[in-house]
């Protein structure tokens, strides 16, 4: 939305309605516990100051996660071999990074709401080794999104379904309509 409303600067309004939308739970959450007069316990650490040890157990548990034999770690290694093949394409044919700084930006701003939890309850160790890396999975999800939307793999599944498919593609039944309707026409102004 945020694109569209700077591309069209008649859109911002709908922007807007979006941005109400999503704020519109926690202000209904916040109005709420105002009237009601219950009290949580902050868990937003209240200092914004920079923790280089902090941020570095959060990078090296994300970097873990990327690169691990497991699920997480085949994923973004898939989505690193299909972005490397695809920036030829984003130069060459104007192909979208949008999917991929979808995926960026989501993992960034997920370090950064890890990174400003107020880790009372329980150690950051706990919470990256079990919670963060339930979490983590939906990322997988964008990623898959990123792989599938890739040039070269789109290109590569249009052939494979072109090739395999039982039933002709609807561009390829247009072009023997139009050639057969052609054939028709041909063929009346011949014999009048």
């Amino acid at each position: 939305m945020l694109i569209h409303a700077i591309k069209k600067k008649n859109r911002w309004i709908d922007f807007l309605y979006w941005c109400l939308i999503i704020i519109a739970p926690f202000l209904v959450w916040k109005i709420y516990q105002r009237l009601s007069g219950m009290y949580t316990e902050s868990f937003v650490a209240p200092l914004f100051a920079f923790d280089s040890e902090k941020a570095g157990t959060i990078l090296s548990a994300f970097w873990g996660l990327l690169k691990s034999n497991h699920y997480y770690g085949w994923t973004f290694s898939i989505a690193a071999i299909a972005f490397i093949a695809n920036l030829w394409f984003v130069f060459k044919k104007k192909d979208s990074l949008l999917p991929f700084a979808t995926l960026f930006l989501s993992l960034l701003f997920y370090a950064c709401i890890l990174y400003y939890v107020d880790y009372v309850w329980d150690s950051i160790h706990n919470v990256l080794a079990y919670s963060a890396k339930r979490f983590f999975f939906c990322f997988c999800i964008l990623a898959w999104f990123y792989i599938g939307s890739a040039y070269p793999i789109r290109k590569i599944f249009l052939f494979l379904d072109k090739k395999l498919s039982f039933c002709p593609l609807p561009e390829n039944q247009e072009k023997k309509q139009k050639s057969e309707k052609q054939k028709e026409t041909g063929s009346r102004h011949k014999n009048p």
